[in-house]
């Protein structure tokens, strides 16, 4: 009697560590593993459905001759941009436009081919799975849909309750400024492992993420609204 006891104590203190181990700090419980998320249709259908969280994103793509119709058909990986990506692209700018006396300017406002080249740089003619990074320890360097602009993806797995490399899963993506210096990119973070969609793969980026990394204020200060290349 005295050994099953002594058993049953045993068993069930493996079972309360074996579930604080996939606690996080906060008390929530996660499943860690990978799992494929998918989406029935296409890259464009996706950003059109998301309770409008690309809604800024789909103006900029409307903007972009032909770009709408590479999201609807073409194999493509996206890193999309969420609404207040370009709220605070967009405060930033004008703040510095108000403080050299212009006047402010929005979406719809800026020079498209300036539009064009920044946001090509989140648009990859490729699908490239979280699984293909993975194995690329040194991460890869994909090449934009236009321009051939070198960007860099790189896998990350956080840490959970203590245990190395435990967590939740994610891209890197990084703007390398043409350095080889990583001291001099700018970077942010996917919120998922990505969506798989009927023709190709999006990865919903931080919210935090300013639209056009550290580019955009410096392209869009030397335009007043009333230029004819806007």
């Amino acid at each position: 009697m005295k050994y099953n006891k002594t058993y049953k104590i045993f068993f069930y203190t493996c079972l309360i560590l074996l579930g604080l181990s996939c606690e996080d700090p906060e008390g929530e419980f996660y499943d860690y593993e990978l799992e494929e998320e998918t989406f029935d249709g296409s890259i464009l259908e996706y950003l059109q459905v998301d309770n409008g969280s690309y809604d800024s994103l789909l103006v900029v793509i409307d903007r972009v001759p032909g770009l709408r119709e590479r999201l609807e058909q073409d194999n493509i990986t996206l890193f999309a941009i969420q609404n207040a990506g370009f709220q605070t692209a967009i405060l930033q700018l004008n703040q510095v436009r108000e403080n050299k006396g212009k006047e402010p300017i929005y979406l719809q406002d800026l020079n498209a081919a300036d539009l064009d080249t920044l946001v090509s740089r989140y648009v990859f003619d490729e699908e490239y799975a979280l699984e293909e990074v993975q194995v690329n320890t040194n991460g890869i360097e994909p090449s934009s849909i236009n321009y051939n602009y070198t960007m860099h993806l790189e896998y990350e797995q956080a840490d959970a309750s203590g245990i190395v490399q435990d967590g939740s899963q994610r891209l890197i993506f990084s703007d390398p400024n043409n350095s080889e210096l990583r001291s001099n990119w700018s970077r942010t973070s996917t919120l998922n492992t990505g969506i798989h969609t009927g023709n190709g793969i999006v990865y919903p980026l931080n919210p935090g993420h300013t639209f056009g990394f550290d580019d955009f204020v410096f392209r869009f200060n030397k335009f007043n609204v009333n230029d004819d290349e806007l």
